[in-house]
């Protein structure tokens, strides 16, 4: 499970060539749980993930990590015959972060690379599909403001759904 920039973590360790690579030899996760995951990545045979169930949590007004990169993703998945995959999205209707109150606020000082894509040459490179320039946060797409909100009561389903999958029982 992992949150934002954490929350790709997330995903991608779903794909088997990065299991391969990076894993220890006969290990799996049981589950992968990526709340509001930047999903502007195309990775060297992607298509092939485990079969082991992927919950993406995401919030439809999220500008720093957008929910429709994350809805392209599951449909190639649905669509991809090699794909066994369990796939699905969850939205809510603000970004599903910790709970708080007040209106949703713009952090102009935060790094936001909602425009960017990037996808991995064959040689292992990650280069910016509207650059053409190496992975970089100095990337021209990458911009400073994100907007951030929460809503209690996406936050505590988000919570159940979790809890749901992985057996535990929602506490008094």
């Amino acid at each position: 499970m992992g949150f934002s920039k954490g929350g790709a973590v997330a995903l991608y360790s779903a794909i088997t060539r990065f299991q391969r690579m990076h894993g220890p030899a006969g290990a799996r996760f049981a589950l992968h749980i990526p709340f509001y995951a930047p999903c502007y990545y195309a990775f060297v045979d992607d298509e092939a993930v485990t079969d082991r169930p992927i919950r993406l949590f995401h919030g439809t007004a999220d500008d720093l990590a957008p929910i429709g990169a994350c809805r392209a993703y599951v449909e190639a998945a649905a669509e991809s015959r090699r794909r066994r995959a369990d796939h699905r999205v969850r939205r809510g209707p603000p970004p599903v972060r910790p709970p708080g109150r007040g209106p949703p606020r713009r952090s102009p000082g935060e790094q936001n690379a909602s425009g960017c894509f990037w996808e991995e040459r064959p040689a292992g490179e990650l280069v910016s599909r509207g650059s053409g320039r190496p992975f970089g946060l100095d990337d021209p797409c990458v911009v400073r403001g994100g907007t951030f909100a929460a809503d209690p009561a996406a936050y505590r389903d988000a919570l159940q759904a979790v809890r749901a999958l992985v057996g535990g029982r929602p506490s008094p």
